[in-house]
């Protein structure tokens, strides 16, 4: 048996997958991006022959005893798979308390049925059945095996009326309803699973909700294996079930459209191979379709600004420039890869115009400015967060901008030699790789060298930067140095009026979020990035 899933996908076209039983797909996206949507829509389509375990399933338990006649559980059943139907099933659920009631019932029930088949048998001198019944697990029994697996260490038995009792090791039985959060979602999830009908597609979503990794992955291996008689879709926002799960199949889900309540297609990628690199694998799933690579950590100024100008874009911090580099080029050589869009912001570091080139053609743009700071801390972005901040607290707006410049500059001149050393480190870097020798002169040549007057180019950039300094020309200054490097920052941000670095910095950042002039500003920064960004092909 199997079953076939047409899904209607914002492309247009309807995207097809036939699972035979047995077979497991995952459905793998961030929140709110239509999984619990898309598990409810395959419920419906699939209606006479699934089950569907929701997210925001209920685990508490008002009594472990069977409280259900079973008129009712039939009543409860036929209820909650009606409301299954409805797209509110996803956000409201009315059934809540019945639906853990029900999976009690069913496990009883099931453990009762085995019960009285082997009587029967006995009583009709059928030996060979009962035999049969006897060395075939029980439900309860595969149950506790499961548990066993999952790491749990309880074990479950049903006493006199039909009271779930609990034991852990060797101690004292207690009431179902007194176990763990985790330990009753664990049986509940298993009670839905274990006694579905041989053949239903079984919809369970976020079974991740109330159980730590460690339990749930071997749960869910033991249940796939137990009821390989069914099929399995599972949403989920845990990465890490593909390096457990490798033979599924899995769908990346961008998001969804609706039409009122109900979501009508899907932004849906097929994950067709996982054979990728592990720090690869982990940054471009569950990300946008666009990432874009940037140096410093999850922490840093660089995300929080580019999170904020390019917010369609998945921001993936990598350290330094060697490792943007790498994951930029590790994706795009990788055609399983091809619905992620990749590029990379590095600082340029004076690299010479060939390389700029070759990394720009690599999807790895390299920035006019020295470093993030050098946008923080450009007179323009001073300019209108002072003006931001006086029109909270008062204050001369014109005076706090000379007092900044004045402190910037103090503490850069008490730098003057870490900053030329500095510069001249990048351009004796630039320098050497611009007169790298070329492939006519090492086929002609037996000893190259490449000589670089160290004394010549320090006076050069000292020069320059003594320029910069007596003309007060602190915007070229902030644009070429490493100007979180001169103690420069924090006086500055004082004299504007904030209290510290830190705070003029979350300043910064608001006027970019709130000011469209400051973010197109900002934008004109990136040269070709935003509109490389922009197209429709890598």
């Amino acid at each position: 048996m199997s079953f076939s899933l047409a899904i209607p996908t914002t492309s247009g076209d309807q995207l097809n997958i036939n699972l035979p039983t047995g077979h497991v797909l995952f459905l793998l996206g961030a929140n709110g991006t239509g999984k619990s949507a898309l598990i409810q829509n395959l419920y419906a389509a699939h209606y006479g022959n699934a089950i569907r375990v929701a997210a925001h399933r209920r685990t508490w338990l008002q009594s472990s005893t069977l409280d259900l006649t079973p008129r009712q559980k039939q009543d409860q059943e036929r209820n909650m798979r009606d409301n299954d139907r409805s797209p509110q099933s996803r956000w409201v659920d009315g059934y809540d308390g019945a639906r853990a009631s029900v999976a009690l019932y069913n496990l009883i029930d099931a453990e009762n049925v085995r019960a009285r088949a082997a009587l029967t048998a006995l009583r009709e001198h059928d030996d060979a059945h009962a035999r049969h019944l006897a060395d075939e697990d029980s439900p309860i029994m595969i149950l506790n095996r499961l548990l066993s697996i999952a790491n749990l260490p309880v074990t479950i038995t049903i006493s006199e009326g039909d009271d779930v009792q609990a034991q852990r090791d060797s101690g004292s039985h207690y009431s179902m309803a007194q176990m763990s959060d985790g330990e009753r979602n664990a049986i509940l999830l298993s009670a839905e699973v274990l006694t579905a009908n041989p053949g239903t597609l079984q919809l369970i979503d976020e079974p991740e909700r109330h159980l730590h990794r460690s339990i749930v992955v071997p749960l869910l291996a033991a249940l796939f294996e137990a009821r390989s008689d069914c099929t399995f879709v599972i949403g989920t926002h845990e990465v890490a079930f593909l390096d457990d799960f490798r033979d599924a199949n899995v769908f990346l889900i961008r998001g969804c459209d609706f039409s009122g309540d109900q979501a009508v297609v899907w932004d849906i990628d097929v994950l067709e191979s996982r054979e990728l690199d592990e720090d690869v694998r982990r940054d471009i799933l569950g990300a946008r379709r666009t990432v874009l690579f940037v140096e410093g950590g999850n922490d840093s100024l660089d995300k929080r600004l580019y999170s904020v100008i390019f917010p369609n874009v998945s921001i993936v911090p990598k350290g330094n420039c060697r490792e943007v580099e790498r994951s930029v080029k590790g994706i795009r050589g990788a055609s399983e890869l091809h619905w992620v869009r990749a590029f990379g912001a590095i600082d340029s570091d004076n690299r010479a115009e060939d390389e700029l080139r070759l990394l720009k053609d690599a999807g790895v743009h390299a920035l006019d400015f020295y470093s993030v700071e050098s946008i923080y801390y450009h007179p323009f972005m001073l300019r209108r967060a002072a003006e931001r901040l006086a029109s909270a607290t008062g204050g001369d707006v014109e005076q706090r901008l000379f007092q900044a410049g004045e402190a910037g500059m103090a503490a850069i001149r008490n730098q003057e030699d870490h900053l030329v050393r500095e510069a001249l480190v990048r351009s004796t870097r630039s320098l050497y790789l611009a007169n790298q020798p070329q492939k006519d002169a090492i086929d002609s040549a037996t000893v190259l060298e490449v000589k670089i007057d160290v004394n010549a180019e320090r006076a050069a950039q000292r020069q320059l930067l003594r320029s910069y300094i007596d003309a007060n020309d602190l915007e070229s200054i902030v644009m070429g140095y490493p100007i979180r490097e001169s103690g420069a920052l924090s006086p500055m941000a004082r004299s504007l009026g904030f209290a510290d670095r830190r705070q003029y910095e979350q300043a910064a950042l608001k006027v970019v979020e709130e000011d469209e002039e400051a973010r197109q500003w900002v934008l004109s920064l990136f040269g070709e990035l935003p509109n490389a960004m922009s197209q429709t092909d890598v």
